[in-house]
């Protein structure tokens, strides 16, 4: 891992404080813009979930809808092997 000053440790004692402090900066600024926050997701028309989709999120997936994912899936062509690039 490579500290500000470009130099490199090993030590899982420095690596855990520097993640520790990372995320401890990431998080402290979390409330800090709500209105803009608001105005931001005001602009967007979130998706909604169907009352039936609501009812069962856990439910099984039938095979009729991965065949119509399967069928929705873009058309591409096979990749060539990695020999054929070298």
């Amino acid at each position: 891992m490579r500290n500000d000053k470009g130099d490199t440790t090993s030590d899982p004692t420095e690596t855990q404080s520097a993640i520790r402090e990372y995320y401890k900066h990431l998080y402290a600024n979390k409330l800090g813009n709500i209105e803009e926050m608001d105005t931001f997701l005001d602009t967007y028309t979130l998706p909604r979930l169907k009352h039936k989709e609501v009812e069962s999120p856990n439910r099984p997936i039938t095979s009729s809808e991965i065949q119509v994912l399967i069928k929705s899936l873009p058309i591409k062509k096979k990749p060539r092997p990695r020999w054929i690039y070298s």
